[in-house]
């Protein structure tokens, strides 16, 4: 999945965020309800990252004390695991997962007021240019999410949008 990486910083040099903002997104400042999800298609390669605070995810961001939330974090991986808990994609596309890396960034360092859920998916497409949109329903999954920052990169094109509860669906027109 290091492909994504580079592909996000290169997504992030490319795009018109001032250097404070890069700054502070390398940081991993975050507001509670936001997250981030990147999407690039690449051949037959579909690879696909989330970034949520645990409080979009779990409802709270603090390691977990109670049995309650030990129980809510293991579910969350669990959601988390299996991408068509967060996106919807079309079947005509013929998407196999190959891999799939759910961690949770924070929950035991010391001192750690803020803890957040990193996911990466990548699966190989029969057809990806059948692909022609991405639905989320991630939002019906975690209560708490109100929006994700998404950067689709193609090898047409790059852009970045936002999608919510009232517009979860993105359209890949252009992408491929």
């Amino acid at each position: 999945m290091r492909l994504l990486l580079f592909v996000g910083l290169l997504a992030l040099s490319l795009s018109d965020t001032t250097a404070a903002e890069e700054e502070h997104r390398e940081l991993g400042v975050h507001a509670h309800g936001h997250g981030t999800f990147n999407i690039v298609l690449d051949g037959r390669i579909l690879a696909m990252e989330l970034q949520a605070p645990g409080m979009d995810i779990v409802g709270f961001e603090h390691a977990a004390q109670t049995d309650a939330q030990k129980t809510a974090i293991a579910s969350a991986r669990k959601t988390l695991g299996e991408p068509l808990n967060v996106v919807t994609l079309s079947a005509s596309a013929g998407c196999r997962l190959e891999s799939v890396n759910v961690e949770l960034h924070g929950e035991h360092e010391e001192n750690k007021a803020h803890s957040e859920f990193h996911a990466e998916y990548q699966l190989t497409c029969a057809a990806l240019d059948k692909l022609t949109e991405i639905a989320f329903p991630y939002f019906q999954q975690f209560k708490q999410a109100e929006e994700l920052d998404v950067t689709i990169i193609g090898p047409h094109r790059q852009q970045k949008l936002e999608v919510n509860r009232d517009s979860a669906t993105i359209s890949l027109e252009g992408f491929r």
